[in-house]
């Protein structure tokens, strides 16, 4: 969910006013620790343990346990309670070794960086993206860094990225003493493919995941659900009620002020179920399924509308994996990287592809095909010296 930016409209911030601001990349409600201090705006995380129950997807027997700690997915197969089903992530470990790591963050550190919002830095490579006007330009994308052709080629050996074309490679860096952090939100669905690619270097972290149930007039969520999706002969959504079971579900789970009124700030009391939310069901090809009115033996995995209220649920991300989003994580739950799950220095490669009105066949099919052209080009970059790498 999209933070409400009240400095929107030419409006000038307290923060762009005050004098000798340390220099940082945070734009409206977003802050780090060096404009915090000047800011009118403090850090609040988006949700905390106590607000929702709460899972660890465990990446070995792709089942959520209850809990919080994101490393306690490593006590498998020793895990504790009723898991939880959720659908819609692959998490690949040690995908990489620790020598390409080092070899990959020598050729990312070449680069220069750029600053960001909320303590981060970026070095994006893509075409330029227009989200709210629906505009895609080549702008000055040029292709990839030589370092980008070994990852991809690297990560499409995996099943499920099989037929990935890398469209947008973008290189985040997030440091603990920077208050680095990202605010939950849904990728683009009008440029942006369903799978959501992220391959994590140098310390461990966690995705946070809770449940969107805003309108969809947020991240081009009107476009034609079904060709938001690359893969149409996998199933989608296979943990969500229909549309109608889950507005009865909704009549029952109030928010937590109990006025079911959903704000756009991004706390829990908005994520929790509300009687106008909609939500997509992860398009026509994915089966539906409804509350369960008895309860589930306790060998079955739960469903996350079996709970009282919808879970957090919490990704791992360790060194050197790979996560894959798609279906119903990819489209109906908001994601996010909490302050307190930044130990350290924390660099990410974050991959995207198209949608298929940009491939063969779509109504943005030409233009496409310049930019999926583009992006099969690999060249040597300048270093931050102003030289150029080996």
């Amino acid at each position: 969910m999209a933070l409400h930016n009240s400095w929107d409209n030419g409006c000038v911030s307290p923060r762009q006013m005050a004098v000798n601001i340390p220099s940082c990349g945070c734009k409206g409600q977003n802050t780090c620790f060096r404009c915090e201090p000047f800011s009118s705006t403090a850090y609040e995380p988006f949700v905390r343990p106590q607000d929702a129950p709460s899972y660890v997807f465990c990446p070995l027997c792709r089942l959520a346990w209850p809990g919080w700690d994101g490393g306690s997915w490593r006590s498998h197969p020793h895990h504790e309670g009723r898991p939880l089903h959720y659908p819609g992530v692959d998490i690949v470990l040690d995908i990489i070794s620790e020598e390409e790591e080092r070899q990959l963050m020598s050729d990312i550190d070449a680069i220069p960086w750029d600053l960001s919002q909320s303590g981060r830095r970026k070095q994006n490579f893509g075409p330029k993206t227009n989200f709210n006007r629906r505009k895609l330009k080549m702008g000055s994308f040029k292709g990839f860094p030589e370092f980008g052709r070994r990852v991809q080629e690297r990560l499409t050996r995996e099943p499920v990225l099989a037929g990935y074309q890398t469209i947008e490679q973008c290189s985040l860096e997030y440091r603990a003493n920077e208050g680095s952090c990202i605010s939950p939100h849904i990728d683009d669905c009008w440029v942006w493919g369903e799978r959501v690619v992220t391959l994590s270097l140098l310390s461990d972290s966690v995705l946070t995941m809770v449940k969107y149930t805003g309108g969809q007039d947020k991240y081009n969520m009107t476009y034609e659900p079904a060709c938001r999706y690359n893969l149409p002969n996998q199933p989608h959504s296979t943990g969500s009620p229909n549309h109608e079971d889950e507005t009865k579900m909704k009549t029952s789970v109030p928010t937590e002020n109990g006025s079911g009124d959903v704000s756009a700030t991004p706390n829990i009391a908005n994520v929790i179920s509300s009687e106008d939310s909609k939500v997509s069901n992860g398009g026509t090809s994915g089966t539906s399924i409804p509350p369960s009115t008895t309860a589930p033996s306790a060998q079955e995995p739960l469903l996350w509308h079996q709970l009282s209220r919808p879970p957090t649920v919490r990704l791992p991300m360790p060194a050197r994996s790979l996560l894959v989003m798609q279906a119903e994580a990819r489209y109906e739950w908001l994601h996010g990287i909490l302050r307190s799950d930044i130990t350290g220095r924390r660099v990410c490669l974050a991959l995207r592809e198209f949608t298929p009105a940009f491939m063969p066949g779509g109504e943005e099919e030409q233009l496409g095909a310049e930019v999926t052209a583009q992006a099969q080009c690999f060249f040597t970059p300048q270093t931050a010296s102003g030289e150029v790498s080996a």
